[in-house]
């Protein structure tokens, strides 16, 4: 076993530094081990990363119950990821005043959602699962600030509880976008009212293919839900020609046409 600070790499091949002669065979992953010479120094990282960082990576990786796999790519990319939240909070603090409010409730709904999940999640110790309705939610806001149909008071206060959600996952940063808007930290609640769905989307499948999806309001009438899933263009053009033997509806999920031709 060889230390990677014993390792330079000459025309694409990975040999040891003071003998180039010799090359080294790149293995699997194991477990950290001072005998393997395969241990991370933290201090090290922190200095090039960030705390944050580190703490970003080790959570998103995999449930707790697992070892984690350390990566240097992964946290490279744990770093750059809380690059853009910090700058998504500055685009959301700068933005200006905007009239248009077409999508407030859409962003209101999502934020309560994540905020409902985050809650949820940290309490079953799901951390892997946190990490992704953050990066959900990152996307989310990146879109309204793009389609500027969301008003900026509404932005900013939906923005102010997606902060406090990161407290306790990248303390460093939270921190400082609380200072920037002069908030002391609270957990945010979520409105049970705001949970409920008026629209589900149904998948649309002929012969358990996926042809569509439709986004129909909730409880709907089955022979509606089957109209419309006909009048998709690529629906359509699978059964045009063929005879539907059975429709199977499962309600608010999925609609299959069975034809023969």
């Amino acid at each position: 076993w060889v230390s990677p600070d014993e390792i330079e790499i000459i025309d694409g091949k990975k040999c040891l530094r003071n003998d180039n002669s010799k090359q080294v065979k790149v293995g699997p992953s194991e477990s950290m081990s001072k005998s393997k010479k395969n241990t991370v120094d933290p201090e090290e990282m922190i200095d090039l990363y960030g705390a944050d960082s580190i703490r970003w990576f080790m959570l998103s990786d995999s449930p707790p119950e697992r070892d984690v796999q350390w990566s240097q790519e992964g946290v490279s990319a744990a770093f750059k990821f809380i690059q853009k939240l910090w700058r998504l909070n500055n685009e959301i603090l700068n933005k200006k005043d905007s009239t248009l409010s077409t999508e407030d409730i859409n962003l209101q709904k999502a934020v309560n959602k994540t905020v409902y999940n985050v809650t949820k999640n940290l309490d079953n110790f799901q951390y892997n699962v946190v990490i992704a309705n953050i990066h959900e939610i990152y996307n989310l806001f990146s879109n309204h600030i793009i389609n500027n149909k969301t008003s900026s008071k509404t932005m900013k206060n939906e923005w102010e509880k997606i902060t406090m959600l990161l407290m306790p996952l990248t303390p460093h940063l939270a921190h400082e976008c609380c200072e920037k808007i002069n908030k002391d930290f609270y957990w945010p609640k979520y409105d049970p009212r705001l949970l409920k769905e008026e629209n589900c989307k149904i998948v649309i499948q002929v012969d358990g293919r996926k042809r569509g999806i439709i986004e129909m309001p909730i409880n709907s009438k089955e022979p509606t839900i089957i109209k419309k899933s006909k009048e998709i263009d690529n629906v359509s053009k699978y059964i045009k020609n063929s005879t539907i033997t059975k429709n199977i509806y499962i309600k608010n999920k999925l609609v299959n046409f069975i034809t023969k031709k």
